[in-house]
């Protein structure tokens, strides 16, 4: 894998199909459910697992990878913010993830106005971009060339 200095790369926040990264959903047992998250907010004291699943539609689903949940002991004070130590950063959702930070990155052409200051990680172009790691893809997975970033 091509590596590429930090000190000679700018990249923006990319964005791609959830499913386009075979391996992706498997991060979701390490990642933050906003979803969940906002419904223990809004029900601190009367948490029922049996009204929450009857709940949950996967299309409004939100998740955070690579997030470090802050807060001052009051849980109204929660922020979450990218963990600088982490391999990737990014906002899963469905149908789209947007690589909020990383450690690899691609070429590609600026997104569409829906996803402003961000660009198109299933599009080749020549904007670097945040890319997912590599082995988040499957070998028949179609993705962009994948290079790392190194300090």
């Amino acid at each position: 894998m091509k590596k590429l200095n930090k000190a000679d790369v700018n990249p923006v926040g990319g964005v791609i199909l959830t499913n386009n990264a075979t391996w992706l959903n498997d991060e979701l047992y390490n990642a933050i459910d906003l979803t969940f998250e906002n419904y223990m907010l809004e029900r601190p004291d009367d948490i029922d697992v049996d009204e929450w699943d009857s709940m949950y539609i996967e299309d409004e689903a939100a998740y955070l990878i690579g997030f470090k949940k802050v807060h001052d002991g009051v849980y109204e004070n929660v922020t979450y913010e990218i963990d600088e130590d982490a391999e990737y950063s990014a906002i899963l959702s469905f149908p789209y993830t947007q690589v909020v930070q990383s450690k690899y990155l691609s070429y590609c052409n600026i997104c569409s106005p829906c996803f402003p200051l961000q660009n198109n990680l299933d599009e080749k172009g020549i904007y670097e971009t945040y890319q997912l790691p590599p082995d988040l893809f499957d070998d028949n997975d179609d993705h962009l060339e994948i290079l790392e970033i190194v300090d």
